[in-house]
């Protein structure tokens, strides 16, 4: 009989290991399922993250866009101004010099004693003033 409540004994020995072995087992699993929780945490604010970047990656094209618009839109703007600024520089030279001789012209007649510009001289310097506008614009 003895021998019957030795081996009763070691069998719930054996049951006791085996329960405190499962108990390890689930706090194991309950550790591992944390983790995964955990992980998966990591994972959505990694995903966020990326999205954030990607749109700060958009936004700083854009704004790349936009400047290089800008500069190029400047550098046409100050061409276009300078070819304007050079065409009127030059109609206001040769108004100039018409004026001027139209002037001389007119005080050579006014030494004559005639009081009008002749015609056919304010027409020939109209034509030289197109020929010359058409000439410094054409280059």
């Amino acid at each position: 009989m003895l021998n019957k409540l030795v081996i009763c004994v070691k069998l719930v020995v054996i049951y006791v290991k085996l329960v405190v072995i499962c108990v390890i087992l689930v706090v194991i699993c309950v550790i591992l399922v944390v983790i995964y929780v955990k992980l998966v945490v990591i994972c959505a604010k990694l995903v966020v993250i990326c999205v954030k970047l990607v749109v700060i990656c958009v936004k700083s094209v854009v704004i790349c866009v936009v400047i290089l618009l800008f500069v190029l839109f400047y550098v046409l703007f100050v061409f276009v101004l300078f070819y304007v600024m050079f065409a009127c520089k030059c109609m206001l030279y040769h108004c100039h010099r018409v004026l001027t001789q139209l002037q001389l012209t007119n005080i050579s007649y006014h030494n004559n004693d005639v009081n009008h510009i002749n015609e056919e001289v304010l027409n020939s310097y109209c034509r030289q003033v197109k020929k010359s506008l058409t000439t410094a614009i054409c280059r």
